[in-house]
């Protein structure tokens, strides 16, 4: 309430007292607490506990639904705003004043901060795709290239959720110019590099990051141990004539999640995301 009276608005009443009328059993302890306390049991506070809590309840209740019906939305509090030097910069900002999505994967969780201000279309594909549970699928997104530069993501069996087909179309022409011409990708660096494919920077590299459609939609702001971890199965940059990895046509035709479980069974994977 203090918040937003410094923000110059005016919250709902319903909406003041919600951390009283949410949690009615609070006062109910105190009122065995109390009880408890007194041995003989004649203490009047119990009882003035509780009629005091069921009252701020039902008044709170009361505003609550008369609110919903007259349409007054929620509080909120004053979003965080980026510092304007740290704005249209292609690196990781030191405020963390961006929004921030958090994503759950089989090793951990890691956060990233999006940048709009490099990439704007880019971080609405990404938001779209969060929205509307793209990673949240049965058996996740899998990490499917993990090598000491990059790690590649976002391709999943295509038969499986064909409610993603549109979602997975980001052509060239929908795609971001990159605002950081020839600077390299920083470490943690978020790109969506075409369709549904995505790359996050494990080793920056003066090649990674150059071309004219290098966007970057985000920065890894926390959890960058938890990538680093990701299992590495072989890849053709760090070991030309090893065996082979996971084939991208292969995971996204029928039956490519069976496939990969079948032949990469300790690949990662990601299980979830959410705009915080």
């Amino acid at each position: 309430t203090v918040e937003l009276a410094r923000q110059g608005g005016t919250p709902a009443l319903g909406h003041c007292l919600r951390p009283l009328y949410e949690a009615p059993y609070t006062a109910w302890t105190w009122a065995i607490f109390f009880d408890m306390c007194n041995r003989r049991g004649r203490s009047r506070v119990p009882l003035s506990v509780m009629v005091m809590s069921t009252a701020v309840a039902l008044t709170g209740l009361w505003y609550w639904e008369r609110d919903r019906r007259l349409g007054i939305p929620r509080p909120t509090l004053v979003p965080k705003t980026p510092r304007p030097d740290e704005v249209g910069v292609c690196q990781p900002s030191t405020s963390h004043n961006f929004p921030l999505a958090r994503f759950t994967t089989t090793k951990g969780q890691f956060t990233v901060e999006l940048r709009a201000d490099l990439a704007p279309k880019s971080v609405a594909r990404l938001k779209a795709w969060i929205k509307e549970g793209y990673f949240n699928g049965p058996g996740g997104i899998a990490f499917f290239r993990v090598n000491q530069w990059i790690t590649q993501f976002g391709p999943d069996e295509y038969g499986l959720r064909p409610q993603f087909k549109e979602l997975r179309r980001f052509d060239e022409k929908d795609r971001d110019a990159n605002p950081c011409h020839r600077q390299p990708w920083a470490l943690g660096t978020l790109a969506l590099i075409g369709g549904n494919q995505m790359v996050l920077v494990l080793t920056p590299n003066d090649a990674m990051g150059t071309n004219t459609l290098d966007a970057p939609a985000g920065y890894v702001v926390k959890g960058m141990a938890v990538l680093h971890s990701l299992y590495k199965y072989n890849d053709p940059i760090d070991n030309p004539n090893g065996g082979p990895g996971p084939e991208q046509g292969k995971l996204q035709a029928p039956g490519g999640q069976k496939y990969l479980k079948d032949h990469f069974p300790d690949l990662d994977y990601i299980t979830n995301a959410v705009l915080l």
